[in-house]
């Protein structure tokens, strides 16, 4: 696994970038990581899912999430870069009131092995608005990004065993 965890800790925003590569077509491993339904299987927090409409630019979504198992957060975003096969980029809209921006890209590195890239970065008002306190961006930063390596091997696991 790729790491690329950073902070800017005059801002208090969080970068969470890491890869995994998974022996499997670059098709088969979008297809799953770029279908949100599938989220709940790889992202233990998702409670729900809302897709409101085809993927494609400009089309929102609602994800619900219990983060940490009691504080419910609801989350939505748009599509704002939609590449079918390689790349997906989802953010959060103006009106959010915080900052979440996330990246799932998938990039063949030979016939049936690729490289899935899960970046999210989000801000300081992100982080108050999961956990209802303000939390170092440092102590989120590793936190979270244990959990995206969590979420990358479920990934990998899902997708080769299909």
């Amino acid at each position: 696994m790729d790491l690329m965890d950073s902070m800017d800790s005059a801002t208090d925003y969080v970068r969470i970038a890491q890869s995994i590569t998974i022996d499997a077509s670059r098709e088969r491993v979008f297809d799953f990581v770029s279908d949100f339904r599938n989220d709940r299987q790889w992202r233990p927090e998702i409670r729900r899912v809302e897709l409101r409409g085809p993927l494609v630019i400009g089309t929102q979504l609602v994800q619900d999430a219990k983060v940490f198992g009691f504080f419910s957060l609801s989350v939505s975003s748009e599509v704002v870069e939609f590449e079918p096969g390689r790349r997906l980029v989802t953010r959060t809209p103006a009106d959010y009131g915080a900052h979440i921006f996330n990246v799932r890209a998938v990039e063949e590195l030979s016939v049936d092995v690729v490289r899935f890239v899960y970046e999210l970065s989000f801000d300081k008002a992100a982080v108050k608005k999961a956990l209802r306190v303000a939390l170092p961006a440092g102590v989120v930063s590793t936190f979270y990004g244990a959990a995206v390596r969590r979420y990358l091997g479920t990934v990998k696991r899902l997708v080769e065993e299909a």
